[in-house]
């Protein structure tokens, strides 16, 4: 979807590259130059230079210390005293109690129902970093409308996550580091939800030098729910109903009353791809395996639009990796994925012994080490949802219920551990399973003849854009 228009706003908005700049000096003491590093994988799978902007690396772990200092570090004392309030899908409102308690500052974060009970570790974060937090409403919207009861109520400030120049021009000043540090660039994919990061770094870039305005700026949001693409695409904002998702903090509306990033978008991005699931999926595992990184879904959408062929463009290309925290979805990826792992050694191995019984020693090795990884991922897991009840104040009776709600990530190691488990004691107690030296030994996933085997080496060793399923032409 592309915009029509590059100028800096339709309307009168106080917002232009001196406040990004006022942002920038005023937020340095709290926030940090995050690096810029080429990904050599990415640029060889594409032939151009790809950089990623590693915002993770953030003290809180994303992006959202930039708007919310600078909101924070520009009220008056009186108003600081006073305290703040914001609403959240998780990593703003973390990252408004960590500015809050550098500052100190009384914070109140207001998060709804699903976020509570897809992040609890977050509200966990949130509470041991001083902040009161409110759980009100199914939606974002919703525990929207509980922070502005208790702005009137109490005479808390408003941290809005996104629709509020102060958070903007905060977040904007990734796109001065950009051009400080890549002067070259010419696109940038930004993962989107409310639009206060894709609005501020679009000003930055495309009003800092004659040069800049032609630079691309992307837009990457879930297909599950791209609030901000259909609101672009009916000529207003609209609400769209909120669905779980591995790419969680890009969850949210953006207000039926938004004030600036609505038409700051429509005006400055010059276009909003959609990522599915299974590509954000994708992205992590390769983020993970080629540059050990496990990120959160939405901290890689520009990857996943990237991989998907989505993104286009051509020249030196920048991904803002916007955050880590890992919600209960990517705990489940992570430790699918390290079975995955695990299984694609032992198999590799396999295939490079030559001796039959060094194979057999391999299974006896690799079998039980995943066992024993897969069993204490369980212990942890279940210690884990055990603090979330006692820091929820959640009664002994309805523990239970609550253990079999969050037992699927525990299950599925536990499960697994037993699998492997009994793959050892398979392989322990067969005393001939070894057939002639013209025949590979009778195991599962293993090739029974050199022709198979050869087959299966071919597949392994195919092209990493291959693997990830990606059909890039003659790119």
């Amino acid at each position: 979807m592309k915009a029509e228009s590059h100028s800096i706003c339709s309307r009168t908005i106080d917002l232009n590259l001196l406040h990004i700049y006022e942002a920038k000096k005023r937020i340095s003491p709290l926030v940090r130059h995050t690096p810029l590093v080429k990904s050599n994988p990415l640029s060889s799978l594409f032939n151009r230079d790809v950089f990623l902007k590693l915002e993770f690396l953030q003290d809180p772990g994303a992006f959202k210390v930039r708007g919310a200092t600078n909101k924070i570090l520009s009220l008056s004392p009186t108003d600081r005293k006073r305290g703040v309030v914001t609403f959240s899908t998780g990593n703003h409102g973390l990252c408004t109690c960590w500015v809050a308690k550098k500052t100190d500052t009384p914070a109140v974060v207001c998060v709804s129902k699903r976020v509570a009970k897809l992040s609890p570790k977050r509200i966990e974060f949130m509470r041991a970093l001083g902040a009161e937090v409110v759980v009100s409403g199914d939606t974002q919207d919703e525990a929207g409308e509980m922070a502005k009861e208790l702005v009137a109520s109490r005479g808390l400030t408003l941290i809005h996550p996104f629709d509020d120049p102060f958070v903007i021009a905060g977040q904007g000043t990734i796109g001065l580091e950009l051009l400080e540090d890549e002067p070259s660039i010419s696109s940038v994919l930004v993962p989107l939800s409310g639009g206060g990061l894709i609005s501020g770094i679009a000003l930055a870039m495309k009003s800092a030098s004659p040069r800049s305005p032609s630079i691309k700026v992307i837009g990457v949001s879930i297909e599950n729910a791209p609030v901000m693409y259909e609101s672009i695409k009916a000529g207003h904002p609209i609400e769209m109903k909120e669905v779980d998702s591995i790419a969680e903090s890009l969850l949210g509306g953006i207000g039926l009353d938004n004030k600036y990033t609505f038409e700051m978008v429509r005006d400055l991005v010059d276009g909003i791809v959609l990522v599915s699931e299974e590509e954000i999926e994708n992205a992590l595992s390769f983020t993970l395996e080629n540059h050990h990184w496990l990120l959160e879904g939405a901290g890689v959408a520009g990857i996943a639009a990237l991989l998907s062929n989505k993104a286009g463009g051509t020249g030196k290309t920048a991904i803002i990796l916007s955050g880590q925290f890992l919600t209960i979805f990517v705990t489940f990826f992570g430790t699918s994925y390290a079975a995955r792992k695990a299984q694609h050694i032992r198999m590799s191995l396999l295939y490079d012994i030559s001796s039959e019984k060094g194979r057999k020693i391999i299974i006896l090795v690799t079998s039980i080490g995943t066992a024993l990884l897969m069993f204490y991922l369980t212990y942890l897991s279940y210690k884990y949802v055990a603090r979330v009840a006692v820091l929820n104040r959640v009664s002994p009776i309805l523990q239970f219920p609550l253990y079999i709600v969050w037992s699927a990530v525990p299950i599925g190691c536990f499960l697994t551990g037993i699998q492997y488990t009994l793959t050892f004691i398979k392989n322990l107690t067969v005393k001939e399973t070894w057939l002639s030296s013209e025949s590979k030994f009778e195991y599962e996933d293993v090739p029974k003849s050199n022709k198979e085997s050869e087959s299966t080496k071919t597949e392994e060793n195919q092209p990493v854009r291959e693997r990830q399923g990606l059909e890039r032409g003659d790119a």
